[in-house]
């Protein structure tokens, strides 16, 4: 299963579905619910995210110096600009998730997983064969 994950994340999302998806005149349909989802029932989500993922998936570019000890680069970006807001806090959230995410995360297959997986389904992602397996079993649990 382990070549499943090529492409940078551990379940093989490539970085450039989430920028499509961020980059969009509008944000996608229910992000609201899906960001206050995470706060509430996923804390760590927006507690332990990666600033250079989230920056990466809105496709901000900050000109800081990325071996700066604590450098965040979504933080750097929100105080410099208050243009689509939502866009950042969404990209905090996914990339919370993703730092959760491990390459056999599938054996698990966490509801926080299911959750995150779902909603990127929702709103056009194609999962691969091994997030398939997680977006199952809870299909499965809630059926």
């Amino acid at each position: 299963m382990a070549q499943m994950f090529a492409g940078g994340h551990p379940c093989g999302r490539p970085l450039r579905d989430m920028k499509t998806l961020l980059s969009r005149k509008t944000a996608p349909k229910g992000w609201q619910y899906f960001t206050v989802h995470a706060v509430t029932h996923d804390p760590e989500t927006a507690s332990g995210y990666d600033g250079k993922v989230a920056t990466e998936m809105i496709g901000a570019k900050t000109g800081e110096d990325p071996d700066r000890w604590g450098w965040n680069p979504l933080r750097d970006h929100t105080a410099k600009t208050t243009a689509r807001p939502e866009f950042s806090l969404i990209a905090l959230i996914c990339a919370g998730y993703e730092k959760t995410i491990q390459k056999d995360s599938w054996r698990s297959a966490e509801k926080r997983h299911f959750h995150y997986l779902n909603q990127l389904v929702v709103w056009g992602y194609t999962a691969s064969a091994v997030e398939q397996i997680i977006l199952d079993k809870h299909t499965t649990d809630t059926e």
